[in-house]
Parts: structure tokens; C-alpha cells; sequence
């Protein structure tokens, strides 16, 4: 429900469902062991402002990790309209899917969903 591994991506709250992102909840993972290295997140719904924010700090050992999957479920169904990573525009994304592909790498991740 919070991680999965699909080969060789890693996914973040692919399961999670909606309910748990009602404005001002928290959903947070320390230290979750994968074979890609252990993974840490936190995903922080800010609904009432049209906003859900992720910290990640992804696998140091990035040995065969192709991508990171993050699924963003909004409480109300809303679709995706902009991503911003690192306080920057990011287009990776499928708002139909309600998923951000990021690239590995060994610093933490900010992620911002506009809805």
C-alpha cells in the first residue's frame, strides 16, 4: 500500500487511498527497506489551498532504480494540473494516472501537486 517495487521503478503511495489526504493529514515512511536501498517519504495534504506537498529521500544505492513513481490521490478526484520538483515545473506526469515520475538520485525530492 505505501511501497511498491514494479521491476525496476520504485513506487510511493501507489495504494493509498484518497481518504487518507483530506486537507491537513499526513502520510509519512521512515527507513522502508526495498532492494533498491531503504526510502523515506512524507506526503502533506494542504486540499484547502489546492495543494498537496512530498518530501522524499529516496534509496542512497541507486543500483538498478530506473525511475520513482509517486501517486497523488486528491480527496475529491481532482486532476493533476501542475507539478512543480524542486521549485521548479516538472511535466512528468499523468494526471489521469494520478502519478509524477521523478529521476533517482541520492538528495531529497520536494514535490508540489497543484489541483
Amino acid at each position: 500500500m505505501l511501497i511498491q517495487e514494479r521491476e525496476s521503478d520504485l513506487w510511493l503511495a501507489p495504494m493509498v487511498t484518497d481518504r487518507w489526504l483530506r486537507d491537513g493529514q499526513c502520510i509519512s515512511v521512515r527507513n522502508a527497506p526495498t532492494r533498491f536501498g531503504k526510502v523515506s517519504y512524507a506526503i502533506r495534504s494542504a486540499r484547502a489551498r489546492g495543494r498537496i506537498d512530498a518530501e522524499i529521500q529516496p534509496p542512497p544505492t541507486l543500483t538498478g532504480l530506473h525511475k520513482i513513481v509517486l501517486r497523488i490521490r486528491h480527496p475529491e478526484d481532482k486532476p493533476i494540473r501542475a507539478v512543480s520538483v524542486q521549485g521548479q515545473p516538472h511535466h512528468e506526469f499523468d494526471a489521469k494516472a494520478q502519478t509524477i515520475t521523478l529521476k533517482p538520485g541520492s538528495m531529497p525530492i520536494s514535490v508540489r501537486v497543484d489541483f
